[in-house]
């Protein structure tokens, strides 16, 4: 379970007022509102990675706003993945180089078997086994994208945090996705992020944030 309690953040405005919320395991979030409105920020407070100016926010029991930097890092590559809007690979390793690279910044112990395993499997489902060899300059953008998104969800983790997935894919690619993120359902905590509607019926609770609240729609 994921539960914010009266958390607050502000930059030069205030974007999250005091807000809580509980998304249970393995349900499927869709978070909308305006540009600006707090709807990354709230992922990112969610992942950890932007702390709130007051509140508490638990992951998986957790409390993660009272953990160390290094502590924190641990917990969110062995719990969460996170899809964001500009994704990025490293652009002097190959495809395959880099769908094996977040398993040795965890420093997991794993037969490089299992990893090959992991690999083939997730390239598969996203369409980038002919790409594997190649480097990030020499594909397509949405083929880049699509690595990109695998690369981030290889490990899978148990809560997917996706920040306008969509963006910069064509039909049939936001069709992969959207194949994706349906084997996925009921199996993961899924929270996206997303201004389209392609998602909505996959939703099992969609949230607008506005004006520093949460609200269901």
């Amino acid at each position: 379970m994921i539960e914010i309690i009266d958390c607050s953040k502000s930059y030069e405005n205030i974007v999250l007022n005091n807000v809580s919320l509980k998304i249970k395991d393995k349900s499927f979030i869709i978070l909308k509102g305006l540009s600006g409105v707090g709807k990354s920020t709230l992922l990112n407070i969610i992942a950890g990675i932007v702390k709130p100016d007051s509140g508490i926010v638990k992951v998986n029991n957790i409390e993660i706003t009272e953990l160390s930097d290094s502590a924190l890092a641990k917990f969110r590559n062995a719990n969460i993945s996170y899809i964001r809007q500009t994704q990025g690979l490293v652009h002097w390793l190959n495809i395959r180089d880099n769908l094996e690279l977040p398993f040795y910044i965890d420093a997991q112990d794993m037969e490089k078997s299992a990893i090959k395993k992991m690999i083939d499997s997730i390239s598969e489902q996203f369409g980038i086994t002919n790409i594997l060899k190649k480097y990030p300059e020499k594909i397509s953008g949405g083929q880049y994208q699509r690595a990109a998104i695998a690369s981030s969800i290889i490990k899978s983790q148990n809560i997917i945090l996706a920040d306008e997935p969509t963006n910069n894919l064509d039909k049939n690619n936001i069709k992969i996705l959207m194949d994706i993120f349906k084997k996925y359902k009921s199996k993961k905590t899924i929270i996206i992020v997303s201004h389209i509607d392609i998602f909505d019926e996959l939703a099992d609770e969609i949230l607008l944030i506005e004006n520093g609240k949460i609200q269901n729609v």
